[in-house]
């Protein structure tokens, strides 16, 4: 669930900001990762375990920032969001 406004919701456990929406691709994914001061991913994909690893491990390569993001992805798109706050 999305919204240009900022919702209070008790339901609501994350509210996130979305920094990018674009096609599922790990590594140009990565490439735009590498230049937002992002360090780690919380993959929150619909992939298949036995390639979670090496999907999470690509989309992480090389990153050296101190923040995280969550990586959503829908019908091959990938939603990536910053955690504003959690409740």
């Amino acid at each position: 669930m999305t919204s240009d406004a900022l919702i209070k919701q008790s339901l609501i456990k994350n509210h996130y900001l979305v920094l990018r929406v674009c096609p599922f691709e790990p590594k140009k994914i990565n490439k735009f990762l590498k230049g937002q001061n992002i360090g780690s991913v919380v993959l929150r994909a619909g992939v298949k375990p036995e390639e979670y690893w090496e999907v999470r491990n690509e989309v992480e390569k090389g990153l050296e920032g101190n923040k995280t993001v969550h990586l959503f992805v829908k019908d091959r798109t990938a939603i990536l969001c910053e955690v504003i706050f959690n409740e």
